[in-house]
């Protein structure tokens, strides 16, 4: 018996049964999902001698973080005419930091000071100075860039990044997860019904790859690199977001 049921929206999925013999068939529909146009698909296939009909939607969720890390570095680049005297640079250039991070009220344990090598090529011999501080204060931040453009003689160029990261990626994960998997449940039903089916338990579940998020540094509340969720950052306003992608099949029974 064969059975075709178009779907409104341009969608289309196609279940076919053929008297004696199983054959496996996939249709691609697209389902709305919080992010925008995700696959769904509908798939005859055999379990145990059984065939059972599945369908498989992307669940998408993100969210906007408010609690976050500030992570502020700004780069020094030193120039001078003898890799002596960039060394001594070096080391005034730090002192002058150090002071004026301690007169901002910033904990050595939440600033970093990284010295590259000297290069020494045709030109002057030069070197950089990177700055990393943390903070969860916009305020703060505001501040640091306003006191710490620091530019004697012998910096040439200093250029800064700032990106906010989550202060609890693990929490934040779990719920995105929910929100996905309400998102994908709410794909499959609908399309479900569209071929007049009833929704049954899930068969498979995947996290699609997500670049792994990688927490920062210093003394503020860190866990280690943990996957499923990706980071956005939104160029130097210091707003971010967190957003997930998750597969899930279903069984479709009949009604």
């Amino acid at each position: 018996m064969n059975r075709k049921l178009m779907m409104a929206a341009g969608m289309t999925v196609g279940l076919s049964f053929l008297l004696g013999t199983i054959i496996n068939s996939n249709f691609l529909a697209q389902a709305q999902g919080m992010g925008g146009n995700v696959a769904s698909s509908v798939t005859s296939s055999q379990t145990s001698g059984n065939s059972i009909n599945t369908i498989t939607v992307t669940g998408d969720a993100s969210m906007a973080v408010t609690n976050v890390i500030n992570q502020l570095q700004i780069n020094y680049n030193i120039t001078d005419s003898a890799v002596s005297a960039v060394m001594k640079d070096e080391q005034s250039l730090v002192t002058r930091l150090k002071n004026k991070l301690r007169q901002l009220g910033v904990s050595p344990s939440n600033y970093q000071l990284y010295f590259n090598s000297v290069n020494v090529g045709n030109q002057m011999p030069s070197a950089n100075l990177s700055l990393n501080v943390e903070t969860k204060s916009n305020t703060e931040v505001e501040k640091l860039m306003q006191n710490l453009n620091i530019m004697p003689n012998y910096v040439n160029n200093m250029y800064s990044n700032l990106q906010s990261v989550p202060v609890n990626p693990t929490v934040l994960r779990a719920k995105l997860f929910d929100l996905a998997l309400a998102d994908a449940k709410t794909q499959a039903t609908m399309l479900a019904t569209q071929v007049g089916d009833n929704l049954g338990p899930v068969v498979t579940i995947n996290v699609n790859p997500q670049e792994n998020y990688q927490p920062g540094y210093g003394s503020m509340p860190n866990q280690p690199s943990i996957g499923g969720i990706n980071l956005i950052n939104n160029g130097n306003s210091g707003s971010s977001e967190l957003s997930t992608q998750i597969s899930v099949t279903y069984e479709l029974v009949t009604s």
